[in-house]
């Protein structure tokens, strides 16, 4: 099955779907264990945080956000790729990167099409502004626990292990993720903004090369933010639809972060003092999914007590649920949890453990680096859900063997699974971007090799 997940010989969610076939066949486990793993917590976490992302999408507020964004920052080239960056980054903290690069497609198309410049300079642009979108979701990503489908699938693999050792750290939860994650975030948005811009900006202030002469560079910046400007105005005055969707968006993140962020007593532990009941994140998602369609879109109808019924839209609607959420994605979250429970259950886990103590001789900075580099070449080849599926187990059995703390190198790979930027096969934001922004091979693989820059810095 790694074989086919690697070489992607089936689409992926059928690939994810072997288990169920082959793992009951090879003694490894019964039907009902296998299948068991395709609705965990955090298939439903993907499930409420997915439908809380369409919410957004169905009232148009991620364009207001994004332009608005885009506005404040600046509109000459440089403002305008860290505005892109930024922008696609924040949504991917809070949707799966995947949809995050998605709802950015419109949103930096419209961009380019701003620019008054030659056909030859709005590739250029094209290229650039799809790179950032693509890598800012990617970076974005990994700064939440609910950007990714790596990292949910690496907290349930996680909660199988004693990393709070008893008391003496923190468990992971929303709020202690984030504090590790947003500051990584942060550095890596700024690095891929350098680099990006190093490449494709230098010694441009506002204008690429190759403008019209008529065109003054003062112009071009004024040009970029009247179109700015005027597609933000077509979008009207903030409607009660968007407000009520940042409301009860905001409320969502509010509920994650104060649940149990274990530096003062959370919500869960008010309610539950005893300690016996445990309230997930994905049942805060659900809630408010149930919310988004139950209040009325129209706010006429809640003013004049009309009774709700079929015909009433809702702040979310079914259709635009069923139609757009990516349900293959369930599909691969459940076949990494079986990869991962089968590879505990046949032993191999232990095994691949085994075969890696050689390793324990090197100082642990040093193993650390080995283990990181291994897994970011891998994952420009291989998807980074499988990846962290497989080898989680394995870094798990390694840190035990070493006597080293679980998260010392599995939080580490899980992270660096995702900075995947070399090919559109590497990660579904870059292959959502290649596709929108027509690009080739070498205008994604270029950036993403570091001898690239040592010739261009060189020369």
């Amino acid at each position: 099955m790694a074989l086919f997940w690697v070489l992607e010989a089936l689409p992926i969610p059928i690939t994810s779907l072997l288990p169920v076939a082959l793992f009951p066949l090879l003694g490894l486990q019964s039907t009902s264990q296998v299948v068991g793993n395709y609705m965990k917590e955090s298939g439903m976490m993907f499930l409420g945080g997915i439908s809380l992302a369409l919410g957004i999408s169905h009232c148009g507020l991620h364009k207001r956000l994004a332009l608005k964004t885009l506005l404040v920052i600046g509109t000459s080239p440089w403002r305008l790729l860290f505005g892109v960056l930024l922008t696609t980054s924040f949504l991917s903290c809070w949707v799966v990167s995947t949809t995050a690069a998605a709802m950015a497609v419109p949103i930096v198309s419209g961009l380019v099409e701003a620019f008054n410049v030659s056909d030859k300079e709005r590739k250029k642009l094209r290229i650039l502004f799809f790179l950032a979108a693509g890598y800012g979701a990617n970076v974005g990503g990994t700064a939440v626990i609910i950007g990714s489908s790596a990292n949910l699938i690496f907290r349930d693999l996680v909660a199988l292990e004693n990393i709070g050792q008893n008391g003496k750290y923190r468990d992971i939860n929303f709020a202690t993720w984030a504090a590790f994650g947003v500051p990584i975030a942060l550095v890596n948005i700024l690095i891929v903004w350098g680099v990006l811009g190093f490449i494709h900006l230098r010694g441009k202030k506002s204008l690429p090369d190759d403008v019209d002469d008529d065109i003054s560079q003062d112009t071009d910046a004024h040009t970029v933010r009247k179109n700015l400007s005027q597609k933000l105005k077509d979008l009207g005055p903030l409607s009660f639809h968007e407000k009520a969707i940042s409301v009860i968006f905001g409320l969502t993140v509010l509920l994650w972060f104060t649940r149990d962020p274990q530096v003062f007593p959370g919500w869960q532990e008010v309610l539950f003092p005893s300690g016996q009941i445990k309230i997930g994140d994905s049942s805060v998602a659900i809630i408010m999914v149930f919310v988004m369609f139950t209040i009325p879109k129209d706010p006429k109808v809640i003013l004049k007590w009309k009774k709700l019924g079929s015909s009433t839209e809702t702040l979310m609607t079914w259709s635009h649920l069923q139609s757009n959420f990516p349900w293959s994605v369930l599909l691969l979250l459940g076949g990494g949890f079986a990869i991962s429970d089968g590879a505990q259950v046949s032993g191999l886990s232990e095994w691949v453990g085994q075969q890696l103590e050689g390793l324990s001789s090197l100082p642990h900075p040093v193993l650390l680096f080995i283990i990181l580099l291994i897994v970011s070449v891998l994952t420009e080849f291989t998807s980074n859900s499988g990846t962290v599926s497989l080898l989680t187990p394995i870094l798990f059995s390694l840190s035990r063997r070493l006597d080293i703390h679980p998260l010392y190198v599995s939080f580490a790979a899980v992270i660096v699974s995702q900075y995947a930027f070399v090919l559109p096969t590497s990660n579904p934001s870059n292959a959502i971007c290649f596709a929108a922004g027509e690009l080739r091979i070498k205008d994604m693989a270029t950036p993403g090799l570091f001898e690239y820059y040592n010739r261009r810095w060189r020369k």
